[in-house]
């Protein structure tokens, strides 16, 4: 399971093509500025206005952005998959963090006959600590790393048996799925007539991508429990530990694909509705340049025929209004086109990370140390950030 448990601000990004931005351009460029010519006035004016500000005023806005970072958090927090997000970031910077205590210069030299200088500065001899400076620094700092070597360790431990114990439970369920679905195609097969057409409703309802999604997610989610149960010392069998482990990275695997294919679709998908879309705002666009053409030819001719031009002309403003209304739709769209871009590139990022960890235990690659920490970590990072987002966008909402 991508480790994952279910399957923004709106940046609009360089890929878009100029018609999506010219109404925008325009609207800005046409926003006069009176007394343009005495700007050194306004300038003045500006500051006094700003230094009128009262303070009390500024912390409360700065207090508002505080609070509303807290109750993104909290609304990220709510959630089981930003809990685990939490979770897997402080168990991978715990890692990093053991990593580096380990090869550090002190953890090397802690072989020093610490234990000797420990007793003489725990006798509360001021004069000796005052005398050796750095040795008692030096104490004190390897002393630390000790502890933290210990600590950390363990905290890293539990916060994963904490991730999987979240993880946990979902097989029944799944496997509840499986066996309405059976039901329900072999009932809908009983109402075919023929051999043939039986073929075909198995052929549809099982073998597609949904199906494979399913397989794969019952396969990871049986492979996990069994290593939770391990861990909780429920069976200890050493050959089905190393075969169960094994099943567990591939089935974690197959499921990283799957879902780097899916979110590419996605992708894809959206790019293609973002076009269609920009293509009908420039032909609305022509449109709208056709009818201001009109409505000057209508207007001079109205001597000829005054009625036929003020219905004309009245056609052409409710079709400048009807312009005006789509137009913002189709700003409101392409937003949120750019909204789900985002969220599906940290998808995409996140599984691409995920990918290059799980190879690393797939294939047994020989890996620096603390690379697997590393890259899960930037998985963790960029899921935390894609749940933020969409916090951020419900709460705006």
């Amino acid at each position: 399971m991508s480790d994952d448990f279910y399957k923004p601000s709106n940046t609009m990004d360089s890929s878009m093509g100029s018609g999506a931005f010219e109404l925008i351009s325009e609207k800005v460029e046409a926003i006069s500025i009176p007394n343009v010519s005495s700007p050194s006035r306004e300038i003045i004016e500006v500051e006094t206005n700003v230094e009128t500000i009262p303070k009390s005023r500024i912390s409360e806005e700065k207090m508002g952005r505080v609070i509303n970072r807290m109750a993104i958090l909290k609304a990220v927090f709510g959630t089981l998959i930003g809990k685990d997000r939490v979770a897997k970031i402080s168990k991978y910077v715990i890692d990093l963090l053991l990593l580096f205590i380990k090869s550090s210069t002190y953890n090397n030299n802690i072989s020093l006959d610490i234990d000797r200088y420990s007793k003489l500065f725990s006798n509360n001899n001021i004069l000796s600590i005052v005398q050796n400076p750095k040795l008692a620094m030096r104490i004190i700092v390897s002393k630390s790393s000790k502890l933290f070597l210990e600590k950390g360790t363990l905290v890293s431990s539990q916060l994963s048996f904490y991730r999987q114990i979240m993880r946990c439970g979902y097989t029944p369920f799944r496997l509840h799925h499986w066996y309405h679905k059976f039901l329900d195609t072999l009932h809908a097969a009983q109402k075919s007539k023929d051999l043939h057409s039986q073929s075909v409703v198995w052929y549809k309802e099982w073998w597609n991508e949904d199906t494979l999604s399913d397989f794969i997610d019952l396969y990871y989610g049986i492979m996990d429990e069994l290593m939770l149960l391990h861990k909780l010392r429920l069976w200890s069998n050493k050959r089905m530990y190393s075969w169960v482990s094994k099943h567990e990275a591939l089935s974690w695997y197959y499921d990283i694909i799957l879902g780097l294919k899916k979110n590419w679709e996605k992708l894809q998908s959206i790019k293609q509705k973002e076009f269609e879309l920009k293509i009908q705002y420039q032909v609305r666009q022509r449109a709208l340049e056709l009818s201001s053409k009109l409505n000057e030819s209508s207007t001079s001719s109205s001597y000829i025929d005054g009625s036929a031009s003020l219905v004309k002309q009245n056609i052409i403003e409710s079709f400048k209004q009807s312009n005006l209304d789509l137009e913002q739709e189709m700003v409101a769209k392409l937003q949120s086109y750019q909204h789900d871009k985002r969220i599906i590139k940290f998808d995409l990022i996140r599984l691409f990370f995920d990918f290059l960890a799980d190879s690393t235990d797939v294939f047994g690659m020989k890996t620096p140390p603390g690379t697997y920490a590393a890259l899960s970590l930037c998985s963790g990072v960029l899921g935390f950030s894609k749940l933020w987002v969409q916090a951020e966008e419900d709460l705006k909402k």
